[in-house]
């Protein structure tokens, strides 16, 4: 089994309580626990710092912000320079667009499950790589469910990932095929013609941009060196 790491999050935003979010991340805990475990054989043990203490060493990190730093990202996740996998949630910029923060924040704990470090890719032919990402192709929020009454985002099973893989490919069961990216979803390519880009379902997208940022350069991603400075 893979390692089961400490992810420490924070609460930096204005527009969410402390108490709304310890009781979100035990909705996020048990969907971590009970339904993403069984398919990934992954887990962590999510915990709700004080934004004034120091991170532990060698903890993952989830910061709840509220205003995007990235245009048209209402979260991302990439590693920090100690080489901790980092995420960021924007619950205000959420808000603002009328969508779940927690969903958003449900994505990010996922993803970085999935591939903590941002670096992981399956190549589906001779020149494409898909990125690693478990949440982006049922991103939408219609495609989440609830636990406790905390709505938490759908997610892609390892058949997903998979030309030959066998339903299910998500974890509610809207995708019917391997690589299909649902509306309001999208998903990472990969070609040495243009690097990466993103492929969506085809449709007008429904807000400013993705939750996740495209992948960058390591030398590109000094946020996280700033927040745990």
């Amino acid at each position: 089994m893979r390692r089961h790491p400490l992810m420490a999050i924070v609460n930096q935003s204005t527009v969410i309580e402390d108490k709304e979010l310890i009781d979100v991340i035990k909705a996020l805990q048990y969907q971590v626990d009970h339904n993403w475990q069984p398919y990934w054989n992954s887990t962590a043990t999510l915990h709700c710092i004080d934004r004034n203490t120091p991170i532990p060493d060698r903890a993952w990190a989830l910061i709840i912000a509220d205003d995007s730093d990235q245009v048209g990202a209402l979260g991302y996740h990439h590693v920090t320079h100690s080489g901790n996998p980092i995420g960021f949630v924007f619950a205000k910029t959420d808000i603002n667009y009328g969508l779940s923060w927690t969903i958003t924040a449900s994505h990010e704990i996922l993803e970085m499950l999935g591939d903590p470090y941002a670096n992981v890719g399956v190549q589906i032919d001779s020149y494409t790589w898909v990125a690693y990402e478990s949440c982006d192709a049922v991103e939408a929020d219609e495609l989440g469910y609830e636990i406790s009454g905390v709505s938490v985002s759908d997610f892609m099973l390892p058949a997903w990932f998979d030309l030959g893989g066998w339903a299910p490919y998500d974890f509610r069961e809207h995708c019917s095929q391997p690589f299909e990216i649902l509306p309001g979803g999208y998903i990472g390519i990969w070609t040495p013609a243009s690097g990466w880009s993103q492929k969506t379902h085809g449709e007008p997208r429904h807000r400013e941009g993705p939750r996740f940022q495209l992948r960058q350069s390591r030398a590109q991603k000094e946020l996280g060196k700033v927040v745990l400075s």
